[in-house]
């Protein structure tokens, strides 16, 4: 099989059935073809030939283990970039209040941010922030 990124499903359905998975680089397969009209029978015939004669440039796949933690630390990867937009607009929020702290998230700094801006303003400059960028003008 060449390598396709929506074939997940096929990939587990194969293992669960207890068959073998090639993988092959579409790339290198393509160049050791003679060329001509590109088709899928073309292919098959093309591919089953390399196999025969041991030349089917096969590619590394992840298991599905490996695929799983691939898949969890990519969303950590995003739950963390989340966090620090959200520290980012809280400290430039801050700093437009007039909290001068270097890192105003920390515990003290936090009751001080709390003491100096009033909910609604603070609502007001996030919607503000958000739609129509960093001071709020149309």
């Amino acid at each position: 099989m060449e390598a396709e990124r929506n074939a997940l499903w096929f990939e587990r359905l194969l293992a669960e059935l207890g068959h073998e998975l090639w993988v092959g680089d579409a790339a290198r397969i393509r160049a050791l073809a003679v060329r001509e009209q590109k088709t899928n029978e073309r292919d098959a015939a093309h591919m089953l030939e390399l196999m025969l004669h041991d030349r089917f440039p096969r590619i590394w796949v992840p298991s599905p283990a490996e695929r799983d933690l691939r898949q969890l630390l990519l969303h950590r990867h995003k739950l963390v970039q989340m966090r620090t937009q959200v520290k980012n607009q809280l400290q430039h929020l801050a700093l437009n209040q007039g909290v001068q702290r270097k890192h105003p998230l920390v515990e003290p700094g936090r009751d001080r941010v709390a003491g100096a801006v009033e909910p609604a303003a603070l609502k007001c400059n996030l919607v503000a922030t958000h739609y129509y960028g960093g001071d709020g003008s149309v």
